[in-house]
This record gives C-alpha cells, sequence and structure tokens, in this order.
C-alpha cells in the first residue's frame, strides 16, 4: 500500500492565507483618515457634521475597503506591470462607481445628457479625491522610510568614526 502525499499540509494553509503589506495599510488609512478629518473639521455646526454623515460615512468604508485591497495586492513577492497597473486602476474605477451613485442619486433626470455629465462629473471627482489621497499615502511611506533609515545611518556612521 502506497501513500502519496502532495506536499507539506502546512504550507498549503499558509498560501491560503492573505497577507496584507502593513505599511501600505497604515499609510492609505492614515491618508485617508487625514482627508476624512479635513472634511468635518471646517465647521463646529451640528447640522453641517449631521449633512455631511452618509458623505462620510461611504468614503470611510470605501478608504478601508480600499486600503486592504491596495495592502494585499502589495503583499505579494512580485507584481506584474498588469497587477500594479490593476492595483491602482481598481480602487479608482470603485470611486467613479461611488461617486456615479452620489451624484446621478441627487440630480437625476432620465436623460442620456443626464446620465453621461454624471459619469463625467464622477471621474472628475473621483480623480480629484483619489489622487490626493494616494499623494498623501506616499509623502506617509516616503516619511516612514526615512525615519526607519535615519537611526540606522547614524549608528553606522557613529560606528565607524574609531
Amino acid at each position: 500500500m502506497a501513500v502519496n502525499s502532495i506536499g507539506d499540509p502546512a504550507s498549503a494553509v499558509e498560501r491560503a492565507r492573505r497577507r496584507l503589506d502593513r505599511p501600505v495599510l497604515v499609510r492609505n488609512l492614515g491618508s485617508g483618515a487625514a482627508w476624512l478629518l479635513a472634511v468635518l473639521l471646517p465647521s463646529n455646526d451640528a447640522d453641517y457634521h449631521l449633512l455631511l454623515m452618509p458623505l462620510f460615512l461611504v468614503p470611510a468604508a470605501y478608504i478601508v475597503a480600499s486600503s486592504l485591497f491596495l495592502a494585499t495586492v502589495y503583499s505579494r513577492e512580485v507584481l506584474t506591470k498588469r497587477q500594479e497597473a490593476m492595483a491602482w486602476t481598481v480602487p479608482w474605477l470603485v470611486g467613479v462607481a461611488l461617486w456615479s451613485w452620489v451624484i446621478i442619486g441627487v440630480a437625476f433626470e432620465n436623460t442620456v445628457a443626464s446620465w453621461l455629465g454624471g459619469f463625467v462629473y464622477a471621474c472628475i471627482v473621483a480623480t480629484l479625491c483619489y489622487l490626493p489621497w494616494q499623494i498623501v499615502a506616499l509623502v506617509i511611506r516616503q516619511a516612514m522610510a526615512w525615519r526607519s533609515r535615519g537611526p540606522h545611518i547614524v549608528a553606522e556612521s557613529s560606528g565607524s568614526g574609531g
């Protein structure tokens, strides 16, 4: 009687588990939180905050989901150009869909021009929201990298002086 084995069961379980790139997750959540706070802070008016709550919760859910998506994608060892392009495109397209839903829902007329105008406006707004979010995430990434390199460089230079 022979026993066939495909491999170590523990390695199969490890491969099945999703990994997250923690720095990508932290910088995207941090950047998103900063932008959401910037929207809420301009006024102390309770009516203003009550009005903005739906417009706060939807982007907050979007930021968390997109951050998890990006952290999952960037946890891979190697990304192809296509995967990297999709990592940037998919969250933007989801943002376009959400903004289309909001814009067309607010100013709905059942005409082709209204639908097309809402979609074009959603593309513009989604781009103007997505790019600054990712630019601030990049700045956070650079600051985290600079901070993690800083003490090592000082320790090496002070130790080699003799």
